[in-house]
């Protein structure tokens, strides 16, 4: 059972969600991903359980950092997210290489799996922060840590 047969049941939520999602990219712990049929620039990002709020997450953190520039070139950036934080708009980034990896990142950056990085605008970035409670808690140092990639 797919997400689409799951939660986009009905004649219009289907019809929507068959309208701006083109191919899924992947899936982790609480989400979805997709890619944007109207828009290739970003993709979108479905809760698929309850209790994560990982979108909500990743939605807050881009809000507090966007303008701190130290931080907010680490992260892809976030576009729309629905009022009830279901459902995620992200700027696509491209894949990463294991050796496009940076070998020191911020102190607060966890979860460091390759599969949580791609490119964005020719720099790394985290496009899976949704867990990273971390960074509202430490706070947004300047700081950096040698990068131990669990590859």
């Amino acid at each position: 059972m797919g997400l689409q047969s799951e939660y986009f049941d009905n004649t219009i939520s289907g019809d929507f969600f068959k309208l701006v999602t083109g191919s899924r990219l992947g899936a982790g712990v609480g989400r979805e991903v997709w890619t944007c049929s109207l828009d290739p620039s970003v993709v979108i990002k479905f809760e698929t359980g309850g209790g994560s709020f990982q979108n909500v997450i990743e939605w807050e953190a881009w809000q507090s950092l966007r303008w701190n520039e130290d931080s907010a070139k680490w992260l892809a950036p976030c576009v729309s997210i629905s009022t009830c934080g279901t459902v995620l708009v992200q700027k696509r980034t491209e894949a990463m290489r294991q050796a496009e990896l940076p070998s020191r990142v911020p102190a607060w950056a966890c979860d460091l799996k390759l599969e949580n990085w791609g490119i964005f605008e020719g720099r790394p970035v985290m496009h899976d922060y949704g867990l990273a409670s971390v960074i509202m808690g430490r706070g947004a140092t300047k700081h950096m840590k040698r990068a131990d990639w669990s590859i």
